[in-house]
């Protein structure tokens, strides 16, 4: 089965399922966390955008570009937007990535 981290546990604790992995660490009672493998997520680009050609990157970078994001939940989502907000990179626009999706298969 394929869920966010916010589900997941939400299930564990229910006691639907014995074990789950999830992105990122959580807190509550009545789960043991332990550590399992530790993760990168990286920045992706197509070959010729203009970012792919930065080693580092200045919150301008991102003011004109859509971000592609996972559901509300998701630990990928909440890490990459803590990042953006400690950076202090503001994309131009968001697409929730089911709905791009949905849009791409409309078409």
């Amino acid at each position: 089965m394929i869920a966010n981290s916010e589900d997941v546990t939400h299930r564990v604790l229910a006691g639907e399922f014995d074990l789950g992995f999830v992105g990122s660490p959580v807190e509550a009672a009545g789960l043991q966390v332990r550590p399992f493998v530790e993760d990168e997520i990286v920045l992706i680009v197509p070959a010729g955008h203009a970012l792919s050609r930065q080693h580092a990157f200045s919150p301008k970078l991102f003011a004109s570009e859509t971000l592609i994001v996972r559901e509300a939940g998701s630990a990928t989502r909440q890490i990459v937007e803590a990042n953006l907000t400690r950076k202090d990179a503001r994309p131009a626009a968001t697409v929730l990535a089911f709905s791009a999706l949905i849009q791409k298969g409309s078409k």
